[in-house]
């Protein structure tokens, strides 16, 4: 990213894919009473990649894998805090669907509006929102697989008030990217614009060193 950038201040749709199912909660089956994958050692925040030896790269693989299971031994290939480890699950047999069950609420991706900050008229990269995208329930940092920006429209603005933060409220179109991205971390998400009428023209300031 250079010294100049445009200071955008565009809003615009996200949506981010984790690199496979991550846990976000724990059920327990019936009518075992048990919850397999909570007592075989998955946890919260636990990024799946793959079962058995087999990839999942969305809920839906994960679910497809479990329903071709031929014995109760899962074994999970598991991101945690950035290292890969292997996690053994005892999965519970499922008479009336006819297929193994773990007990474990997943997510693999995250869709909303928020605003790019600012955008590299050199090169497109740029930067939005000013704070990384957490899973609500877990409230753990996404691990970003991969990601887009498409046209938004904002449709409501909720004020801030003592105690309760504002929000955007809006749609996205979801049939035509407008950039990627590269990471999502502590500081916001960042990426490439793709269409470069969405800053053209606009004028670049010199950006400040941080001392």
């Amino acid at each position: 990213i250079g010294s100049r950038l445009i200071p955008l201040g565009r809003t615009t749709g996200i949506k981010l894919f984790s690199p496979g199912a991550m846990v976000v909660g724990f059920s327990q089956l019936e009518p075992q009473g048990t919850c397999p994958a909570r007592e075989g050692g998955l946890r919260t925040g636990d990024i799946l990649v793959a079962l058995n030896g087999q990839p999942i790269s969305s809920n839906e693989a994960l679910t497809g894998t479990l329903s071709r299971l031929d014995s109760e031994k899962a074994v999970f290939t598991v991101l945690r805090q950035g290292q890969e480890q292997l996690v053994t699950v005892t999965a519970a047999y499922d008479g009336e669907l006819d297929c193994y069950r773990i007990g474990a609420w997943v997510r693999d991706s995250v869709a909303g509006i928020g605003t790019i900050t600012f955008v590299d008229p050199e090169t497109g990269a740029f930067g939005a929102l000013g704070h990384g995208i957490c899973d609500a329930d877990t409230g753990e940092l996404i691990r970003l697989g991969t990601g887009s920006v498409m046209a938004s429209q904002v449709t409501r603005v909720d004020k801030s008030s003592a105690g309760t933060p504002g929000q955007l409220c809006g749609s996205f179109d979801l049939t035509r990217d407008q950039g990627t991205l590269w990471t999502n971390n502590p500081c916001g998400i960042f990426g490439t614009l793709s269409r470069e009428e969405l800053y053209a023209g606009a004028q670049a300031v010199e950006t400040a060193p941080r001392g």
